[in-house]
């Protein structure tokens, strides 16, 4: 775990072989660490293969109207203040997967507080604040998202559909309209493969949300995963 990495750093930088967790058995584990060696193990860290320790949570963010429809026109199909805090509350700090119709589609470029990465077939399409990509597999071997928690999917449609037998934990927000000009779609949630994990309170229209809507959890069932071809065309 990150403590017994911790300790090992500790123990090469300072070659005190005794020291050991106090609380070895427990699942809280407190180390006091001298103030001069903090950067030091930081670095280390840094430079570590984290996926040996635990493994991250691929996860899906999306909001959807009642035939699964995602956007029209490249933009999103209604406004939902709510959905936007959630959005923002749940993807802070994690990356963030997105292809390149959806990046260019951000007003103020990236995303602030979460690293970007733009998936992309154009090998020469490069981004000052965002990590570029080529292939689902060059997107999950990253270190930035094996060393990550939760690594978010936000779209489009193509990118949700390359990803989604990789996915864990798919965050919907169900949008309590059809909207009949949708022109991209998220994939079917079968609920064979996938379970639900919460539901919240419906939340009513008013001035800053369009629509009624509320979210909704999936979590997948272990044992029905099947990976599908690298295919996207957010290109």
């Amino acid at each position: 775990n990150l403590c017994s990495l911790i300790l090992q750093h500790l123990r090469q930088l300072t070659n005190m072989k005794q020291i050991q967790c106090p609380s070895a058995n427990l699942k809280v584990c407190r180390i006091n660490i001298p103030a001069d060696l903090l950067t030091p193990i930081a670095i280390r860290i840094s430079n570590t293969d984290l996926s040996t320790i635990w493994q991250y949570e691929l996860c899906m963010i999306v909001a959807v109207d009642e035939r699964n429809g995602i956007g029209r026109n490249n933009e999103l199909l209604c406004h939902l203040s709510g959905d936007l805090k959630n959005f923002k509350s749940l993807t802070s700090g994690c990356p963030v997967i997105m292809g390149r119709k959806t990046y260019e589609s951000l007003p103020n470029g990236a995303l602030p507080k979460r690293v970007n990465i733009v998936l992309s077939r154009d090998e020469n399409y490069v981004l000052e604040d965002a990590i570029t990509c080529e292939s689902i597999e060059e997107v999950l071997g990253l270190r930035v998202v094996k060393n990550s928690q939760r690594v978010f999917v936000i779209g489009g449609e193509s990118i949700y559909k390359a990803f989604f037998d990789h996915a864990d934990k798919l965050y919907v927000t169900c949008i309590r309209h059809h909207f009949e000009d949708a022109d991209t779609f998220f994939p079917e949630i079968d609920i064979d493969h996938w379970r639900i994990n919460s539901v919240s309170d419906e939340f009513k229209a008013d001035e800053k949300n369009d629509y009624p809507y509320f979210f909704a959890v999936y979590e997948r069932i272990r044992g029905n995963v099947h990976y599908v071809e690298d295919e996207f065309n957010e290109i």
